[in-house]
């Protein structure tokens, strides 16, 4: 598990109309309306393709093979670019949740915090190397989004990012689904977003929340976003420099 963020989340959780649970098991995920998966990418060092490889055999595992879900079940995955992973993995076992699957972004979340006035976001995507890079939009800037740069090992962050998982769940459960007010989101696209922005329907990216395309999204974020669905499809390679 991703160090407090179970209990951050639970404790920001208490004024939801709703039961919380930390759960060590999956004997009781026919009863749950909603699943979150803190980042559990406990080994950040390690390269992209080994964990990729740990996440499919985790859910490929006997221990996901009997398990039940809700049919509208909601799954959410933190971590940001390991939360892709995850979610392209878990995915692929089980296509039929691909639609009720979200990967909300703690960077994205801090960028709209820092950067109130300009209205500038940031990304985290995938360079041609096969590292995470920060990507600005609509304009470069920085600031305190460089010291969220580098590896988020399990100590790291864990409040922000049980912040921008519960501004998920009360989109979801309190504002009828209407996710817009993220700007944007982890998610499978849907056949005209992947002709839109030339991408695999079985790979989830950063998309946007709502029903319009905000300025955010502009010609080079859409590149960099093709370019992490392509990283992803084969097999989450890094280049070694």
């Amino acid at each position: 598990m991703a160090g407090t963020v179970p209990l951050d989340l639970f404790l920001a959780s208490l004024e939801l109309r709703s039961d919380v649970f930390e759960v060590e098991t999956l004997d009781t995920m026919d009863n749950m309306d909603y699943i979150v998966f803190p980042s559990i990418d406990l080994l950040p060092e390690k390269k992209r393709d080994d964990f990729g490889k740990k996440m499919r055999n985790l859910f490929r595992s006997s221990e996901f093979s009997s398990v039940e879900f809700k049919k509208e079940v909601s799954v959410i995955f933190g971590g940001n670019i390991a939360g892709l992973i995850c979610a392209k993995e878990f995915g692929d076992v089980f296509p039929f949740l691909r639609k009720n699957i979200y990967i909300p972004s703690s960077i994205y979340y801090a960028s709209k915090q820092a950067f109130v006035k300009s209205g500038n976001r940031t990304f985290p995507m995938i360079n041609k190397h096969g590292c995470t890079k920060f990507y600005y939009a609509p304009q470069e800037e920085t600031g305190i989004m460089r010291r969220l740069k580098g590896l988020w090992y399990p100590e790291a962050f864990n409040n922000l990012e049980a912040t921008v998982l519960l501004e998920m769940l009360v989109c979801i459960k309190e504002m009828d689904g209407d996710i817009s007010g993220l700007e944007m989101v982890g998610r499978f696209p849907s056949e005209e977003e992947s002709d839109d922005f030339q991408i695999s329907r079985d790979i989830p990216v950063w998309l946007p929340a709502g029903a319009s395309v905000g300025p955010q999204f502009t010609d080079h974020i859409k590149n960099q976003i093709k370019l992490t669905s392509e990283w992803m499809f084969d097999g989450y390679k890094q280049v070694n420099l």
